[in-house]
């Protein structure tokens, strides 16, 4: 995290080889040397003293500022903020007594490591090797939801591409998987799809771990309201700290660009609702927020591109599949065991959308070259077909058959040399 000035820091905290930080005077940076606080980053702190731990990490000082964004960089599975810290609180563990005499031992306390920024506990594995944060974004009616729960189920449940590539994973946090397994009875069991989504969800926070090397991934799944990106201000305040994932997917929704629906109708009319019955926001103006968001936090200089690897998906692309050459690959059962087969694909299916934008929506795409360094395209489709029936919760006839879910997360994972070529 940038490093700001604080006038009112608090005293500093005490470890067994760096002395008291010594309060800040107005207008000065902290006063701590740069190998005391390096010392510092190796010793637990407690909890009440998260005040005095982030006066430490605000002072302003390059090379605390190195440390914190480079050498102890990891990244909080919920909020993306910055950890550098082992922030505990202790909770003490149940006392067993003895057998033999029944005199109760007094067992250790569990340290419980905290985020200083959310405090929300930490994986239990969260130090032992570098993280990563993968955060889902888009508007309204991007399908957001059922991309979540489809990405879940084929990681928990099903043969795929993962597996030949040797990743597995898990859901970590207990109130995320309850949310999986709800999305998952409604979208997989009962073929029927998903409700919008009105309020921000629980997050999915999701650990990948590779059979080739002990790194572990976290990817937090966020299904927030699509309006939340339409203002930025709005964007500013239900997501203040979506400019620290280390990732970045999002999801578009193709009938909110008229080339696309006037495909769509000239091979399939009546098949796209009116403009009156289906809210648009051009996802012009959504790329475009994102991109205020990081000017406006400070991120970025206003001339300067983000450099967060970003995909932008476009999402129901079943509905291209007869109107278009759009090749969508399966995520199941698949063929391509090797990676560099599986770098191949990405590229024909990234390409074969950049062209089809080209014809539709040439703005859309000059945004995007403008405003990121790294950036990928793909066409991603949650439920494989259209369902059937009227407004709100529709039908899946046969069930859901999904169709480039995986490759915007393989293509993230290559970004941070997660999955290596062998």
């Amino acid at each position: 995290m940038e490093p700001t000035k604080n006038n009112n820091q608090e005293p500093g905290v005490q470890n067994p080889l760096s002395e008291p930080v010594q309060e800040a005077q107005a207008g000065e940076p902290s006063r701590t040397s740069w190998w005391r606080r390096l010392l510092d980053f190796f010793f637990d702190n407690r909890i009440e003293e998260l005040e005095a731990v982030n006066a430490l990490r605000n002072g302003g000082n390059s090379i605390t500022f190195f440390i914190d964004r480079y050498i102890f960089r990891r990244h909080c599975p919920y909020c993306y903020g910055y950890v550098s810290k082992r922030i505990y609180r202790e909770r003490s563990r149940p006392g067993r007594h003895s057998k033999a005499s029944g005199i109760p031992l007094h067992l250790p306390t569990l340290k419980i490591y905290e985020c200083p920024h959310c405090s929300r506990e930490l994986p239990s594995d969260f130090f032992a090797s570098m993280s990563s944060s993968i955060a889902v974004i888009g508007g309204r009616d991007a399908g957001k939801s059922s991309f979540i729960t489809v990405f879940c189920d084929i990681l928990l449940n099903k043969p795929s591409i993962l597996n030949e590539l040797g990743i597995f994973g898990s859901i970590l946090n207990p109130d995320g998987a309850e949310q999986f397994e709800s999305n998952r009875w409604m979208l997989i069991d009962q073929n029927t799809t998903l409700s919008g989504t009105v309020e921000m969800q629980n997050p999915i926070v999701v650990r990948l771990q590779s059979k080739y090397h002990k790194r572990s991934m976290y990817i937090t799944l966020i299904d927030s309201p699509g309006e939340h990106f339409e203002e930025l201000s709005t964007l500013i305040a239900h997501h203040p700290t979506l400019q620290y994932a280390d990732g970045i997917i999002f999801l578009m929704n193709p009938l909110d660009i008229n080339g696309i629906v006037e495909l769509i109708e000239q091979e399939n009319p009546g098949t796209v609702p009116s403009r009156f019955e289906r809210p648009i926001t051009p996802n012009f103006n959504l790329v475009e927020n994102l991109h205020k968001l990081y000017i406006t936090t400070k991120r970025i200089d206003p001339n300067s591109q983000i450099s967060v690897p970003t995909v932008f998906c476009l999402s129901r692309a079943d509905l291209l599949e007869d109107v278009t050459s759009l090749y969508i690959p399966q995520d199941v059962d698949t063929n391509l065991a090797e990676v560099e087969d599986v770098m191949e694909e990405m590229e024909l299916v990234a390409s074969d959308l950049h062209e089809l934008l080209e014809e539709t929506d040439m703005r859309l795409l000059n945004l995007m070259a403008k405003s990121f360094n790294k950036y990928k395209l793909f066409p991603v489709s949650p439920l494989g077909k259209a369902p059937t029936g009227q407004a709100g919760r529709q039908t899946i006839i046969g069930g859901i058959e999904p169709k480039g879910i995986l490759q915007p997360f393989i293509w993230l994972l290559l970004e941070f040399n997660f999955i290596k070529k062998r």
